[in-house]
């Protein structure tokens, strides 16, 4: 073989070794490397992204993730909103307990703000955000979505932000038209604002806030989403909404809340949900409340949302609506809730009116108590309900111990259990106006009306709620079970 031969066969060796090399190189995986690290202090640590030659050219592994950076107040920044304004998406900022006198917001944010433990109630009450009169605590108004959290505070001492539009700016009225609260300039949420935003809110202590307009604990408007959970929302006060406000086509979930002790001027002691808004309020307790009208819960303007498995106790509506008040062509889903102890003028449980539209099933009405009319469920004749599957036990009125019928409507009264209610006129049910409503297959036992209607009073033109033959089930009521006025 001549040396030419032996040369050739040698980079033809050479050439095949590296078209091996290379290829196993592009098979081989390549190892995820992140853009930081981060420090036992919660600094994060920059790693120089990896490099490799090939030929003249450097080729950079690009980085595919960055780790979550742990900022802390005060060690790492001195205000929460310092380490916010320091914060990326998705990192924490975890707070020691103290009081910190700030107004703070997430300024669009994906982050976690934070308490050092927010299922210990101790730690919640020691950490403190006091917005000290000068606005609302803490504002969510950027498009922030449910990574952005806000868990484990006490949030107090807020008057509200001053609502505008945001190019004109043109004072805007958080609500004007359901209440007036005599002044031109409207400051509203003095605790929270959610405005066009759907963040997380869990676990926190959100009390002693007042506004002169809407929300003095939570306001949430401008189609927000945003979830409220597990919150206590006490001794607010508001002209409307004192606990929660729920407007402009917004759709909450309000769930496993204690709302409690919130005072309003004119309506919603403990929550206002108006203007096409659709709340999911579930699972809460809501008592004591106070407010002109819908001392626990005021729906109203097409709002539509559904209340279940509430406990609605004790609250103080000093005209109409003691737990719940509908009005305005609002549809609402009321079950399985105990509506208890709550008092007002009239519809001490539950009043509706203005051509609205009602499910209510499955609830328990106990010992409340109206002094006019309706002690459980006061029904206009300009709405449409149904009644069906609830339990009445021991609700008193003048007229209408449980229920207060008037006019004709497509409502109707089935399947639910009357027991020990009082009235002057119609211990359970008082029918009158012309109502034609069907009152059927219910159970009346011991009911008491001190004139007439130990069961039911109506009046003459209103002896159609009953079939003939009656099929409801009536036992030991006084004077009578059903009573026929003349009138």
């Amino acid at each position: 073989m001549s040396t030419s031969q032996i040369r050739q066969g040698i980079t033809n060796k050479v050439v095949l070794l590296v078209i091996i090399v290379l290829l196993l190189s592009a098979c081989s995986p390549v190892q995820e490397i992140t853009e930081t690290e981060t420090s036992l202090e919660g600094k994060p640590i920059h790693t120089p992204s990896p490099t490799f030659h090939s030929g003249s050219e450097t080729a950079t592994i690009a980085p595919t993730s960055r780790t979550q950076v742990i900022l802390r107040v005060p060690q790492d920044h001195d205000s929460i909103q310092a380490a916010i304004d320091a914060a990326h998406e998705g990192d924490m900022i975890i707070v020691s307990p103290g009081t910190y006198q700030e107004n703070i917001d997430f300024t669009g944010k994906e982050i976690t703000l934070q308490s050092m433990d927010p299922d210990d109630p101790d730690v919640v009450a020691a950490t403190i955000i006091d917005g000290g009169g000068n606005g609302s605590v803490v504002t969510f108004q950027s498009g922030e979505t449910v990574r952005a959290r806000l868990e484990g505070f006490t949030i107090t001492n807020g008057s509200g932000n001053l609502y505008r539009r945001n190019q004109a700016e043109e004072i805007q009225a958080c609500r004007g038209d359901l209440f007036d609260s005599g002044e031109e300039k409207r400051y509203c949420g003095g605790g929270i604002v959610v405005d066009n935003s759907w963040p997380t809110i869990e676990n926190n202590v959100i009390r002693e806030n007042t506004v002169q307009h809407g929300g003095g604990g939570i306001f949430v408007t401008m189609r927000s989403f945003p979830t409220i959970r597990g919150n206590t929302i006490i001794e607010n006060r508001a002209a409307g909404g004192a606990g929660i406000h729920v407007v402009y086509e917004s759709w909450p979930i309000i769930e496993g809340n204690m709302i409690r002790n919130n005072y309003a001027n004119y309506p919603g002691g403990g929550l206002l949900v108006d203007l096409g808004s659709a709340p999911r309020i579930e699972g809460n307790t809501i008592s004591e409340n106070e407010a002109v009208v819908g001392a626990g819960i005021i729906v109203f303007n097409h709002a539509s949302p559904v209340i279940r498995n509430n406990d609605i106790s004790y609250n103080m509506g000093r005209q109409n609506g003691g737990a719940i008040f509908v009005g305005v062509n609002s549809s609402v889903t009321i079950e399985n809730n105990t509506i208890r102890g709550n008092r007002a003028s009239i519809g001490a449980g539950i009043i509706m009116e203005i051509d609205s539209e009602l499910t209510i099933t499955g609830n328990t009405f106990i010992e409340n108590d109206a002094f006019f009319t309706g002690g459980g469920i006061d029904m206009s004749d300009d709405c449409r309900a149904a009644v069906e599957g609830n339990t009445f036990i021991g609700n008193r009125a003048e007229f209408g111990g449980a229920i207060m019928l008037r006019g004709g409507t497509s409502s109707f009264v089935e399947n639910n259990i009357f027991h020990e209610n009082q009235a002057r006129l119609g211990g359970a049910i008082y029918a009158a106006r012309m109502a034609t409503l069907p009152v059927v297959a219910n159970e009346f036992h011991l009911n008491v009306a001190t004139e007439a209607g130990g069961a039911i009073w109506m009046s003459k033109d209103s002896i159609s709620i009953l079939r003939t033959p009656d099929d409801n089930i009536y036992e030991q009521n006084q004077p009578d079970d059903v009573f026929i006025s003349d009138e």
